[in-house]
């Protein structure tokens, strides 16, 4: 069977079952892209994504890589004077040790910069925990803006899909999923929290859940989803299976743009934009990022092309750098105006 075979997105049924793939921890669930492996066209891949594989997949899916995620925050880090980065370096510290439990497992890619790392994945590993039992593991209480998500599970808080249609080659209104995701609800509210009066661990907390799902807003995938017949869809492509060996779904075309097709290899290649530059964002708009990720659709899902293709891959990492270096300077603005630096 040439269809990819995947799990139900039971994050976005709140089962609470990850999507896996049965990879090795580093280069594949990082993502990191195999170039010699034959990969099968984009098309003949739909059918059967709500099937069997599932209960036997063993790898936990999550939005960029760890390298990815640290590359971003490591970008908007660098973007802040010594005053402002030492605040930042205040609250990653805190989190990194005093957080409990196995979150403090990291793979080899970020051994050079654990605690950067792990601050910036965290909301990933713990992502099947409600906001109250986020806070609990620092000790903290939810800050009292956020009082009302404190039952709230957090793993519907890293997307928020509209349906692609491939057919028409366009966004389907007739299609609202019935948990679409609370990437943009919880966002603002978030960040509401942030420039109030908060203890460290309050602020540790809810600083690593807003850069983090800032970046996811701006992965494509976390905000579209594809389908071919009515309003059935491939989950923000992790039903589209790219690479395939010995029956089993190695990398999904979620993975491959959660890896920036390699891109996210070695953290240090993601550059901030210069200020000059017309992509450099001047404000954290919540609508302009998510309307600059379905803006993408088209070239996400590419119709008739091989996923393998060099054009495929060059499109992805260039895309992924642009869009990995406009969540660095958007959390960079935030951070300037937290700390009162302007420059």
């Amino acid at each position: 069977m040439r269809a990819s075979i995947h799990a139900s997105m039971d994050l976005v049924q709140k089962t609470r079952l990850a999507i896996q793939l049965k990879t090795s921890w580093l280069s594949k669930c990082a993502g990191l892209l195999g170039i010699g492996a034959k990969r099968p066209k984009l098309w003949p891949l739909w059918g059967c994504w709500l099937v069997i594989l599932a209960l036997s997949l063993s790898c936990k899916v999550y939005s960029w890589s760890y390298s990815g995620h640290a590359a971003i925050l490591g970008s908007a880090l660098s973007q802040l004077d010594p005053t402002a980065r030492k605040e930042a370096f205040t609250q990653i510290e805190y989190l990194y040790n005093s957080a409990s439990g196995n979150s403090r497992f990291l793979p080899k890619s970020c051994l050079s910069q654990k605690s950067l790392c792990f601050f910036a994945s965290w909301p990933d590993r713990e992502r099947d925990k409600t906001l109250g039992e986020l806070y609990r593991m620092v000790g903290a209480e939810v800050p009292a803006v956020l009082k009302g998500l404190t039952s709230s599970e957090t793993a519907s808080w890293h997307f928020t899909n509209q349906v692609f249609n491939l057919n028409d080659r366009k966004f389907s209104a007739a299609c609202e999923l019935r948990d679409r995701g609370q990437l943009y609800d919880v966002l603002p509210q978030l960040e509401s929290a942030l420039i109030r009066e908060l203890s460290i661990a309050q602020r540790a907390v809810t600083l690593a859940l807003w850069t983090h799902l800032l970046a996811d807003a701006h992965q494509p995938l976390h905000n579209l989803t594809g389908s071919l017949e009515g309003c059935a869809h491939d989950f923000g492509g992790n039903g589209l299976c790219v690479v395939r060996r010995r029956n089993k779904c190695e990398r999904s075309l979620h993975q491959l743009w959660d890896s920036g097709a390699g891109l996210f290899d070695k953290p240090d290649m993601i550059s901030p934009l210069g200020v000059a530059d017309a992509r450099s964002p001047t404000a954290v708009d919540y609508r302009v990022i998510q309307n600059e990720s379905l803006a993408l659709a088209s070239e996400v899902y590419a119709p008739n092309l091989e996923l393998s293709s060099n054009a495929y891959i060059t499109t992805v990492r260039w895309l992924s750098r642009i869009r990995a270096q406009q969540a660095a300077q958007r959390i960079a603005l935030l951070l300037k105006e937290l700390t009162g630096n302007k420059t």
